[in-house]
């Protein structure tokens, strides 16, 4: 969560030679721009994750509907509890039917 876009896309290219295959929560969890535009910089292939951070299912909406990550990861703890968690799921199930 301590690096900007620029040094993630570095980051992701340079790493691919030894096989990585996620970047894991290496912007600010608010930054929905900066993932969508992660996501898009990454190598063919390789998987962005984020959400153990996001405290709101709204979050979690702009990170699928800006198509920010391949994987969301709610974590109970931060998002508000088991029904929200399971709010999250189903706006994360919707998605991928899209």
């Amino acid at each position: 969560m301590s690096l900007d876009l620029p040094y993630a896309t570095k980051l992701a290219h340079r790493a691919q030679e030894f096989g990585l295959k996620w970047v894991e929560e290496c912007l600010p969890p608010d930054d929905y721009w900066g993932y969508a535009q992660l996501r898009a910089n990454v190598p063919h292939g390789m998987l962005v994750t984020t959400g153990e951070h996001e405290a709101t299912r709204r979050g979690f909406r702009m990170l699928l509907e800006m198509e920010c990550c391949d994987i969301i990861q709610p974590d109970v703890g931060w998002c508000g509890g088991i029904t929200e968690l399971i709010k999250i799921s189903a706006l994360a199930d919707a998605r991928a039917c899209w």
